[in-house]
């Protein structure tokens, strides 16, 4: 019985202190150039038109974004984590960090290009270096390896949206995007 209960504790010991810092994405993300044909039915009130768009855009698996997790002892208010790119990019952000759910306060973005933000993480392998960091001291620090590999292109099957936003036809960015939500990025 002593060494039922021992083993127990050692179990439990383990899985309090080993947990290694990390994306709740994995290590291992792919992406795919996505494309499709998308027709659009645009109505404003008294204006109607029609737009046919090739919509370009890119699937990444598991996911674009993922929360940054850190050990249970860790007590940490921010989050501060710099990516060397294979090509030798470097980028950095700084996140809040919730202690009591031992992750970054919101999902970090891994792989999404937009206008205003850069992804953490470019094609190929990367190097991230982070630290966890309370009232600006470093509490825990360390790095890890995340790569981004490039899998085969996807073609979305030919759509149609009917669209009460004129704009829709004229545009194809936002548009694009729904047709991609909707077919599930092309995820057959």
């Amino acid at each position: 019985m002593k060494s039922l209960m021992a083993i127990g504790w050692f179990i439990l010991s383990l899985s309090a202190y080993s947990f290694t810092p990390g994306f709740g994405v994995g290590e291992d993300l792919t992406y795919s150039h996505i494309s499709g044909l998308l027709t659009v039915s645009c109505f404003d009130h008294s204006n109607a038109g029609n737009a046919f768009f090739r919509c370009r855009g890119t699937r990444v698996d598991p996911s674009r974004y993922s929360y940054f997790h850190g050990p249970k002892e860790v007590v940490a208010d921010k989050i501060y984590l710099e990516s060397t790119w294979q090509n030798g990019k470097v980028v950095k952000k700084t996140k809040g960090y919730d202690s009591k759910r031992n992750r970054s306060n919101n999902p970090i973005n891994l792989a999404h290009q937009t206008l205003t933000q850069a992804p953490l993480i470019g094609e190929g392998r990367n190097v991230v270096r982070y630290q966890f960091l309370k009232k600006q001291e470093v509490v825990l620090e360390g790095s890890l390896e995340i790569r981004l590999l490039q899998a085969e292109s996807r073609i979305c099957r030919d759509g149609h949206i009917i669209s009460y936003n004129v704009s829709d036809c004229r545009n194809s960015a936002n548009i694009c995007e729904k047709y991609f939500q909707r077919e599930n990025y092309c995820n057959y």
